[in-house]
């Protein structure tokens, strides 16, 4: 089954989100195809983009080391979920390209490859919600806070690196309670991941040790394997754990409170409720779609109050 087919597979609730946008698009003379077109341009905007600020992490390792981390930590998160935007093809106009590209300027900096990601990102789209969900270890609605929060606390400290190694070794989750099948499909593409990760890293650390700079290349690997982590558990959290306010149908919320926030913290992830509709839709045309949908009066597309840290909030509460 290829990647296309696996995100087009939805629950019912998302499949019913969908057809919702898809007969209001069409009142409107347009359809999901109007919208659908990955931009080589905005490509090479968020290359330019993270590529810069990693350039200003690694200068201001001379005046602070912690500001460095940070800069690295917000940087490759946005790399994170551009190699999710490339696991669902959005990216760039040819498939190939997502995979070429999404690895060298994105995943494979942050040790990633978009073939991992996108086989294990994609039980979460076809079973969002459930025990299958890949993120459903931190997003269970039963789970308490206290729960909840070593579970961030655990990513904080590393949890990530031990989930690849069980991964690799198994094709199993870590997290016990994760149902997912393919093991032997999920192990072969993380031993891949590892190869190609000798591969592109064991030149950069032979630089970095040549010119002396290896504490930074120290610190961008401390940083993709705690803080990102951290944050992309946040952001889970944010985007699919049921609240006590939120309805019986509910899967998953949108949120953004403004340009900056949604810049730093979850960059391509804004229109959340969009794109679990319809994940073949690159993230720079959904805000697009968003308009035309609250235009419309399409409820569910509003987001919650309160930005990122308001849906956090609505979903750590439980």
């Amino acid at each position: 089954m290829t990647v296309s087919r696996i995100y087009h597979a939805l629950p019912s609730l998302v499949a019913g989100d969908r057809a919702l946008i898809v007969s209001t698009l069409a009142a409107q003379g347009l359809s999901l195809r109007d919208f659908a077109r990955p931009s080589i341009w905005h490509m090479a905007r968020y290359v330019l983009t993270c590529w810069t600020f990693v350039v200003l992490g690694s200068l201001a390792w001379t005046l602070s080391p912690l500001l460095t981390i940070v800069i690295f930590a917000f940087t490759q998160h946005a790399m994170l979920l551009l190699t999710h935007e490339a696991s669902h093809l959005s990216l760039l106009p040819h498939r190939a390209a997502n995979y070429w590209f999404g690895n060298l300027f994105f995943a494979l900096p942050i040790g990633q490859t978009v073939g991992s990601y996108a086989v294990t990102h994609a039980p979460h789209h076809r079973h969002v919600n459930t025990y299958q969900d890949t993120s459903f270890f931190l997003t269970n609605p039963e789970l308490s806070q206290k729960r909840v929060l070593w579970i961030l606390l655990s990513l904080l400290c590393g949890r990530v690196v031990w989930d690849l190694f069980v991964r690799t070794w198994s094709g199993r989750r870590a997290e016990a309670s994760i149902k997912t099948g393919g093991e032997e499909k999920v192990a072969r593409v993380e031993r891949i991941r590892l190869v190609a990760l000798v591969l592109f890293h064991a030149p950069i650390i032979a630089a970095a040790f040549y010119f002396d700079v290896l504490w930074i290349w120290i610190a961008w690997t401390a940083s993709t394997i705690t803080l990102v982590p951290f944050f992309d558990g946040i952001r889970s959290i944010a985007e699919h754990r049921k609240g006590r306010d939120d309805s019986q149908s509910f899967h998953t919320r949108s949120h953004h409170l403004n340009a900056v926030l949604s810049a730093l913290c979850a960059p391509f992830f804004q229109y959340h409720w969009e794109h679990h509709a319809v994940p073949a839709i690159p993230h720079h045309q959904l805000a697009k779609l968003h308009r035309i949908l609250i235009t419309a009066g399409i409820e569910r597309a509003r987001p919650v109050a309160g930005g990122l840290p308001g849906a956090f909030l609505r979903g750590a509460r439980g």
